[in-house]
C-alpha cells in the first residue's frame, strides 16, 4: 500500500501532472479552497473527477508545500483492504505522513464511494479541524447522498462534473469568442459533428482514431452499467436490467410512464422505477418531467430520459444509425446540464403540442426547440410548441424562445431567433 501511495503522489517530488485539460469546475472549486466546507465532487464515470484533483493539485502545489497534499484514489485494487476498515482512510493518512514526514494539509479522496461508511470517517476527520480542506469525489450519487445528506449536512459544498462540454473543447482549440468561432466554422462545425458521434468524454475526445473512441464509449458504457448499476445496487436480475439500460439510452427524449415501460422490459413497476433510480444514480442518465408549477402535477407526469452523452446514444443504439434529430436534441440537453439548469420538457395534452425543453437558472426561464433542419413543414409545428407553452402558462415569463439547429441561423419573428448549435452560448445566455 506505501508504494501505492507514493506512485499516485508524484508531486511530493514536485513533478506536476501533465496533459490535462483546463476544466470550468476546476476554477469554481479553486474559488472554493479557502471555505472549510468539504468538497464533494460527483459525476459519471470517466467525466474527468481525478482530472480536476490533479489541476487543483498543480495550482496548490505553487503555493504550498507540495508534500502537505495527500491524494489516495481508492480505485485501486490495492485499497480493497480498507473497504469495509472503517479506520481505512486514516490508516492511509498515516502511511502518507510517516513517507514525507509532513503533516498533510490538504486530502483529495477519488472515489470515495468504495470506502463503506465513508461519511463516518470523513465527518471525524473534519471535525478534528486537522486539515485545510477536504475535497472526495464519487461516481454513484446514491451511495454518496446516502452519506452526505444526513451525516455530513452543513458541513460540504457539492459540485458535478460532466464530459467536456462545447464551450471547454473550444477553449481547447484556442476558439475563445463569437469572432472566432464564425472565423473557424469549417473546424467548429467538425467538433460538432464529433459530438454528435462520439459524445465528449475527454478520453474519448483525445484519440485520433475513430475505432478507439468506440471501444472506449462502449467500455465507459458497460462499466457505469456494471459496476456502478448492478454491482453497486445488488441487481439481481440482470439482464432485465441491462435491456432497460439499452432501451433508455436508445430512446432519448421518447415520453414514458412507468407502467408502460415496467410491461416492455417484463417487471413489475416496483422494480423498474428501482432499476431507473439505479441508472441515475450512476449518472448515465437523467430524467425529466412535463412542466408545471404544480409539483404535484409534474411529479405524476410522464418522463423522458436523456443520455449524459451523446456517443452513448451514437455508438450504443440498437439501430444502424441513430436519428440525427434525436442526436441534437441529446446534445442540446447534455449542454443545459453542463451549464446547470433545471429542465423540463413540455407537451400540452389536448393539443400534442410540444416544447423540447423548458430550463431554469437562476429564477429565468427559457424555452428551446431543437430542429436538426428548419423546413417550412416542421417550422410552423416549432413555433407551435412555444406558444403552447406560453397559453398553458400566461405567468410563464421567457427571458428567450431559441430553435437550435445544426447549421441554420435565421430570425423567426420579433420574439424567436434559430441559432446553429455549434455559434450558441450557453454558458452566458
Amino acid at each position: 500500500m506505501e508504494r501505492e501511495i507514493v506512485l499516485q503522489n508524484r508531486h511530493w517530488d514536485k513533478i506536476p501532472y501533465p496533459t490535462l485539460f483546463h476544466r470550468k469546475a476546476e476554477q469554481n472549486i479553486i474559488k472554493k479552497l479557502s471555505m472549510k466546507e468539504i468538497e464533494i465532487i460527483t459525476g459519471v464515470r470517466r467525466s474527468g473527477k481525478s482530472s480536476v484533483l490533479k489541476l487543483l493539485i498543480n495550482h496548490l502545489s505553487e503555493k504550498i508545500n507540495p508534500k502537505s497534499i495527500v491524494y489516495v484514489n481508492f480505485e485501486d485494487p490495492v485499497f480493497i483492504p480498507c473497504y469495509d476498515n472503517p479506520k481505512g482512510i486514516r490508516e492511509v493518512l498515516d502511511i502518507a505522513e510517516k513517507v514525507t514526514s509532513v503533516k498533510p494539509k490538504y486530502l483529495l479522496l477519488d472515489e470515495i464511494q468504495n470506502i463503506k461508511n465513508w461519511g463516518k470517517s470523513i465527518k471525524s476527520l473534519y471535525d478534528k479541524e486537522l486539515y485545510d480542506k477536504i475535497l472526495v469525489t464519487g461516481s454513484n450519487s446514491y451511495l454518496l447522498e446516502k452519506e452526505y445528506a444526513s451525516l455530513l449536512a452543513g458541513r460540504y459544498l457539492r459540485t458535478r462534473i460532466y464530459p467536456l462540454s462545447f464551450k471547454e473543447i473550444l477553449n481547447i482549440k484556442n476558439i475563445l469568442n463569437i469572432q472566432e468561432i464564425i472565423s473557424n466554422q469549417p473546424l467548429v462545425q467538425s467538433i460538432v459533428d464529433n459530438m454528435l458521434e462520439f459524445g465528449s468524454f475527454a478520453e474519448v475526445f483525445k484519440q485520433k482514431q475513430n475505432d478507439l473512441k468506440i471501444s472506449l464509449i462502449k467500455e465507459y458504457f458497460n462499466s457505469i452499467v456494471i459496476r456502478d448499476g448492478i454491482l453497486h445496487h445488488n441487481i439481481n436480475a440482470i439482464d432485465e436490467f441491462e435491456k432497460l439500460a439499452y432501451y433508455l439510452i436508445n430512446n432519448p427524449g421518447n415520453e414514458y410512464s412507468y407502467n408502460s415501460l415496467s410491461k416492455n422490459i417484463g417487471v413489475d413497476d416496483k422494480t423498474l422505477k428501482k432499476f431507473i433510480e439505479a441508472l441515475k444514480n450512476t449518472m448515465i442518465i437523467s430524467e425529466i418531467e412535463n412542466f408545471s408549477f404544480s409539483l404535484k402535477t409534474q411529479f405524476k407526469s410522464k418522463k423522458k430520459v436523456y443520455a449524459v452523452d451523446t456517443g452513448f446514444y451514437s455508438q450504443i443504439a440498437y439501430r444502424n444509425s441513430p436519428d440525427k434529430g434525436n442526436l441534437l436534441e441529446n446534445l442540446v440537453f447534455t449542454e443545459l446540464l453542463k451549464n446547470e439548469f433545471d429542465i423540463f420538457y413540455y407537451k400540452d395534452s389536448n393539443s400534442g403540442n410540444e416544447c423540447d425543453f423548458v430550463a431554469r437558472k437562476d429564477n429565468k426561464y427559457f424555452a428551446f426547440q431543437v430542429c436538426y433542419e428548419l423546413i417550412p413543414s416542421n417550422q410552423d409545428r416549432e413555433i407551435k410548441g412555444f406558444s403552447i407553452l406560453q397559453k398553458s402558462f400566461p405567468q410563464l415569463k421567457l427571458q428567450k424562445k431559441i430553435i437550435i439547429t445544426y447549421n441554420q441561423k435565421k430570425a423567426i419573428n420579433s420574439e424567436i431567433e434559430a441559432i446553429p448549435f455549434g455559434q450558441f452560448d450557453f454558458e452566458t445566455i
